[in-house]
């Protein structure tokens, strides 16, 4: 959380000769235009007081602030300023100000890290006192500030490493700069849209879903960043997909089953794609988490009832179908029991880094899919009445976990 005293100051240092500023700023990286990208990322880091300056472009700074306040994912409005001198008011009821090189993109991480830092109530030491400037220095750099070069982290250094005493212009301010990946070729936009596609994953990814599903979805995600689609749309085609699975495993038939084996890992992949979608272009909600977890669990149930089903049509033995059975009820009470732990950790009362990433971890054990995949090589070999028996087995004694995981929890 950023305390009211804090300033995030975006400055315009770079505007190409051949663009101009508005389109230049405004050019969509991964679907989201370069400049809402990076104040999307602040405010979801803490950031709420965001300004954006430039001493001479006031037309075209207030047409990109404009825009990103009509972006519908702007938590608070962002405000622009034009000139040096109308920066002494404003930055004279502040302490500390975090400087961002709007030329750059800045990483979701070095954001939130510069700005626990600067809000940090702390006794200032001697290693810290490079980051105390006085106010008059750092409005005299602005004012040398122009945009034929990109020269400001090292006047912000310089002004740091000055020995003067405070100026009368009031107490001091701390400040930090925080330097990112620069964009000043069109080439650039190209490279960073390839960059941020490429980290679509999750760090709890399995290693079978690495392997063999997060590259496809990847792929299949490029193809529809652009489209009118939302993450939520995507869920339910993969839903689809699942759900027209279960018809061919119904059948009993070698083909047939094999053939579904087939629609489920094609359901698999782009239930990968709901889920990059979301969080490259920041469309992440509690709604799509819910419906993903949701479906794909009753895509699980029904898999695993109609593979029962199918065997016991091709076999004659009523046993494949209470396994069946015995299967989806031990899905179930994981998802009852372990779906209630998964609430809790993202209700407003509990909101660090350690119970979102507790709800995550659970998450995956229940919507886990990397069984589709052992599916398709049992049934390429004709030998899914050993699929029917691991998910039996496995189902229950996940369930039985998660229904002590929920009473230790408590």
């Amino acid at each position: 959380m950023v305390y009211k005293d804090t300033l995030i100051l975006i400055v315009f240092p770079f505007i190409p000769p051949e663009s101009k500023m508005v389109k230049w700023y405004w050019t969509p990286i991964v679907g989201v235009p370069f400049l809402l990208r990076n104040i999307i990322n602040i405010q979801r880091c803490g950031g709420k007081q965001i300004y954006l300056y430039h001493w001479q472009e006031l037309a075209a700074v207030k047409e990109l602030c404009c825009l990103v306040n009509k972006d519908p994912r702007i938590q608070n409005k962002t405000k622009f300023i034009s000139a040096p001198k109308d920066l002494v008011n404003l930055l004279q009821s502040r302490k500390k100000i975090l400087i961002l090189n709007a030329s750059t993109l800045h990483n979701r991480l070095d954001i939130l890290n510069a700005i626990s830092l600067l809000t940090q109530d702390s006794i200032i030491d001697k290693e810290e006192e490079k980051d105390l400037v006085g106010l008059e220095n750092l409005l005299v750099q602005l004012e040398k500030y122009d945009d034929s070069s990109d020269y400001f982290s090292d006047k912000i250094v310089v002004m740091k490493d000055q020995k003067k005493p405070l100026c009368a212009l009031n107490e001091s301010i701390r400040i930090k700069y925080l330097s990112g990946i620069k964009i000043t070729k069109k080439s650039d936009f190209h490279k960073e849209h390839v960059r941020i596609l490429q980290s679509g994953g999750l760090e709890t990814d399995s290693m079978i879903n690495r392997l063999f599903s997060r590259s496809v979805s990847r792929l299949l995600t490029r193809l529809v960043i652009h489209m009118p689609i939302t993450p939520n749309q995507v869920t339910v085609i993969s839903f689809l997909f699942g759900l027209i699975s279960t018809w061919f495993f119904i059948q009993g038939v070698y083909w047939m089953t094999l053939l579904g084996s087939v629609i489920l890992v094609i359901s698999t992949w782009i239930d990968g794609v709901d889920g990059e979608l979301a969080r490259l272009t920041f469309r992440e909600s509690k709604v799509g988490a819910k419906m993903d977890i949701t479906l794909d669990c009753l895509v699980n149930f029904m898999v695993f009832f109609s593979i029962g089903m199918g065997l016991t049509r091709a076999s004659g033995d009523n046993l494949y179908t209470i396994l069946g059975i015995f299967s989806v009820f031990g899905g179930i009470i994981s998802f009852v029991f372990m779906n209630a732990l998964i609430s809790e950790s993202k209700s407003p009362e509990i909101s660090d880094s350690i119970s979102m990433n507790k709800g995550r971890n659970i998450q995956d054990k229940i919507v886990n899919r990397d069984f589709i995949f052992i599916l398709f090589l049992l049934a390429l070999i004709d030998k899914t009445e050993i699929f029917m028996w691991i998910a039996t087995i496995g189902a229950n004694l996940f369930a039985i976990y998660s229904v002590y995981a929920r009473h230790f929890d408590k």
